[in-house]
This record gives structure tokens, sequence and C-alpha cells, in this order.
């Protein structure tokens, strides 16, 4: 049996070698045909860029202020979440802004053998439209123009595959009116006269091309440990996929800058308030201080307080830091009480000193400002807007519960400092009631100066921050591409050639040879 199959495979061998010339016609027509196919088709190239998230630091004035509190990241900045970022570089809005920014919608192709040129920002034509369409064009329209040596312009606008306009034996500027509105093509630098040209234009809105974009660039992380961002393209012009992934990190540090000094001006407005606000209750109390003193025809009654004060230094600092507290949860309380004030961001968590309180708060904010970037790129209306919505209502309402509960807890504990203080009060009844009284109205002007100071410190902190433009990426790595092209490789081309060349003849012998024996 073993003999036999030797044989059979010797005698295969020999019928194959018999053919040889087969083999080599095959394998030659296959190698040409490759051959022609790496002449015809671009070369594609990968190109890369790398950023790294800025982290943004609290120092200063606030970082004293918010040293040994378990809150204060609301007012000081984060970084957030890496994948946030990434998901922002490819969302659709800043994507669109892209190709507007780069005019990707407009595709320029000058008609050659034997492959076609592409004219990124080269083209010896330009084609406008009249009207501002891209931004709601959701086709793509084709012109074929085509310019002889005495610079006269024939040109034919597709719809897909049916012809929708033409215009014959125009001069530049050329108007080419259509059902979409009416286009110029008109000639740029590097436009050569006498000479004559054969171009494909297509046009198209930017939403197009940002969807084409989503599924093209390619953005991760460098590693699983590192906050460096990837940021990929693989495009047949070298210089067009540069100017993509630069382009996107410009305009996402471009947009988080403004998102940032908007919210810096949300803040001044609401510390602008608080500071007039405080500042006339400071003056009015330290006017009754004045009126008090000159009334009564005090003139030490400071010295003689400032004893008592010393001896329930204690007391006094305890009895400041929880009515300081109340102040600013009922500020807080009050803010989310106000209609006006129903998708507008909670400014300051200070006094809260609850981990879940401030977790609850944190969550509120972020739920508005996704809401705030989410109505960049849609409208009121937007199912998603409306589903966002609905969670803002149902954690305003969790979060009211909770301001109510902290807002209990510190008013207990102020009630019952209070009580301590007329007993206090109760043990020293022999203290002159002008003395009594004046400590009273100092400790709200003390109160009421550190309020204000404090208001004034981060009225300056954020001033300070809406004046910095550091951008929030820094660049690790500009655009740049890989020497080598992704495809087509001509060692694995002309391999593929050699092996479907090899098995073409092998079939056309065991066809030919298989006829011949019948």
């Amino acid at each position: 049996m073993k003999q036999e199959e030797v044989v059979d495979f010797t005698n295969i061998l020999k019928k194959y070698i018999k053919h040889w010339y087969v083999f080599v016609i095959s394998i030659t027509v296959c190698a040409i045909l490759v051959f022609v196919y790496l002449k015809i088709a671009s070369p594609i190239f990968h190109v890369e860029a790398k950023i790294k998230g800025e982290e943004e630091k609290v120092g200063g004035i606030q970082a004293a202020l918010l040293k040994n509190t378990s809150f204060g990241g609301l007012l000081g900045g984060s970084n957030g979440s890496i994948y946030n970022d990434m998901e922002t570089l490819r969302s659709y809005t800043l994507l669109s802004n892209v190709a507007e920014t780069l005019g990707l919608n407009t595709i320029y192709t000058i008609k050659k053998f034997p492959k076609n040129v592409d004219c990124y920002n080269n083209s010896p034509l330009e084609l406008k439209p009249m009207l501002p369409i891209a931004d709601t064009l959701s086709i793509a329209l084709k012109f074929n123009v085509e310019v002889n040596e005495e610079s006269k312009v024939n040109i034919k606008t597709y719809l897909g595959r049916k012809k929708i306009a033409e215009v014959k034996e125009a001069s530049f500027p050329a108007k080419m009116p259509t059902i979409f509105g009416d286009f110029l093509i008109n000639t740029t630098q590097f436009y050569k006269a006498d000479k004559s040209i054969s171009m494909k234009i297509i046009y198209t809105g930017y939403g197009y091309i940002a969807e084409i974009l989503t599924e093209r660039i390619l953005i991760d992380l460098v590693t699983k440990k590192a906050d460096i961002i990837s940021l990929g393209i693989d495009e047949s012009n070298i210089n067009r996929g540069k100017d993509i992934l630069n382009t996107l990190i410009s305009k996402y540090n471009e947009r988080e800058l403004s998102d940032k000094r908007a919210y810096a001006k949300e803040m001044e407005v609401f510390f602008n308030d608080r500071v007039k606000l405080i500042s006339d209750d400071l003056e009015k109390v330290e006017k009754d201080i004045e009126v008090y003193k000159t009334q009564n025809k005090l003139t030490d009654i400071t010295a003689e307080a400032k004893i008592l004060i010393e001896k329930n230094g204690d007391f006094k600092e305890k009895m400041i830091e929880v009515e300081t507290q109340y102040s600013v949860i009922s500020t807080i309380d009050a803010f989310l009480k106000d209609p006006n004030n129903k998708y507008a961001m909670i400014p300051m968590t200070l006094g809260i000193a609850d981990k879940n309180g401030v977790e609850v708060l944190q969550k509120y904010n972020g739920l508005l400002l996704e809401r705030l970037k989410l109505l960049r790129s849609t409208h009121e209306g937007n199912p998603t807007v409306n589903l966002l919505n609905e969670q803002i209502e149902a954690t305003h309402a969790s979060v009211m519960a909770t301001i109510k509960s902290i807002k209990e807890g510190i008013e207990f504990t102020r009630n019952d400092l209070r009580q301590q203080e007329n007993e206090f009060y109760s043990r020293i009844k022999n203290m002159p009631t002008q003395e009594r009284e004046f400590v009273t109205m100092k400790r709200q002007q003390y109160l009421k100066q550190e309020m204000f100071v404090f208001m004034l410190q981060q009225k300056e902190e954020n001033a300070i921050k809406s004046a910095i433009t550091t951008p929030k990426m820094r660049i690790v790595d500009h655009a740049y591409n890989l020497v080598e092209p992704l495809s087509p490789k001509p060692l694995k081309c002309m391999f593929i050639a050699i092996v479907i060349g090899g098995i073409l003849a092998m079939i056309f012998i065991s066809v030919f040879y298989r006829k011949r024996s019948i």
C-alpha cells in the first residue's frame, strides 16, 4: 500500500515538473499584476501622537484654608478620570470642529494615470458653497471638473450616480447651481494657466466627516498604569493625518479652557454677591458697637471683655466654627431651593464635614457639568438630555435631604453650645450688663470678619485660576508618522503572488492532464 502511494506521488511530481513552464507563466502574470497594484495603490501610513493629562494644583490661600478639611476638592479642581478625557477626545462635537477647522469636508483629487493624486492643502482649484450648508448637509456631492488650456471650465455634479447639474464652458470663478444651493469654483495659488486639469471634488457636511473620524481615530492608554493617552490614525496623506491629530489636541485644550473660564465666571458672580452681603452685615455690626459704646459711655470695656474672651477661648472657637458651618450650610440650602438655580452647580461645600454629603454634592455637580457639555452638541428636548434631567432631579432630592440632615445636626450642636453659653453667663451674672452685651456684639463682629476675609480669599483664588491658560493636556509627542507604511508591503504582496501563481498553475495542470487522460 505504501509503495503504491509513493509511486502515485512520484507520478504527480513528474507531471508538475514536466509542465514547469506553466508555473513560470502563472507566477509571472501574478507578479506583473501585483507590480501594477503596487504602482496604483497609495501607501497607508500610521500617524500617532501622545498627550498627558495635567493636574490642576490647589495652592496658596486655598490650600491653607482647606488643608485639614475632608472637602475642598470641588473648588480646587481635579484632572478627573482619564477615561472621561478619552471619551471627550472622540466626541462628535469635537471632531466636527476639527473637520471644520481643516476643511476636511472638501476632498480634492486630480485624475491622473496610473493613479489619482490627493490634493490636501495644495489643490489648484477651490470649491466654496455660497450658503453655509456644511453644518446640516448629510450627503456627499461629487463634482467632476474639467479645465482646458484656455481656462474654460466644464462641471458635472452628481448625487450618488445621478447627475443633478451641469455647467459648460464657464470662466473662473465658475458658478455651479444645485438643488442644495450655489457653489463657486475658483483657482488657487497652485493653479497653473495654459494647462488642462481633470479633477474630482467631493463635498459633504462636517457631521459626516466626524462620523468617519470617530471610527478611524484610535484613542487608548499607552499602558494601563500610565495616564498618557495615545492618538493614532491610518492615513494615505501623512500631512493630513498629522494635522488631524494636532488639531484634535488643540481643540480639546481650547474647549476645556473655555469650560474652566465659564465655571470661574459663575464663581465670580457668586463670590461678589456673598462679599457684598457679608460686608453689609459687618458694617451694621460695627455701627451697632459704635452706637452702643457712645450711648453707654464705655471706654475701657475692651480690656475687661478681653479677659473673659481669653478664659473662654476654646468655647468661642467652637461657637464660631459652628456658626460658620451653619451660615454656609444655610447658604447652600437657600441656593438649592431657589428655582433660578435649578441647573446651577453648587459653588462650595465648606462646612460639610460629612463624607457621604460631599459625595452626593460632587455627584450632583458632575451630572450638571455633564448636562452642560451635552447641551453644546444637542438641544433641550433630546431624549438623552431628558434622561439626564430626570437623574438631576432625583439627585437634587437626595441632596436636599442630605443638606437638611446636616443642617439639623449642626443646629443641634449650635443649640447645645448656646445652652452652655447661657450656663456660662449665669455663672458670671454679677458681670455688668454692658460688658455681656458688648461681648456678644464683638463675637458677631469677629464672625462676620472671618467670613468676609474668607470670601475675599476665595474670590482672589478664583480670579487667579481663571487667569491661568495652561492647557489641560500636555503634548508628550506631536503627531509623527512611522517610516514603514502599513500597506501595501511589496515583499508580502510578491510572496502572495508567487503562492497564488503556483496554486493556479497546479489547478490548470491538473484539469488539463485529466482531460487528456479521458
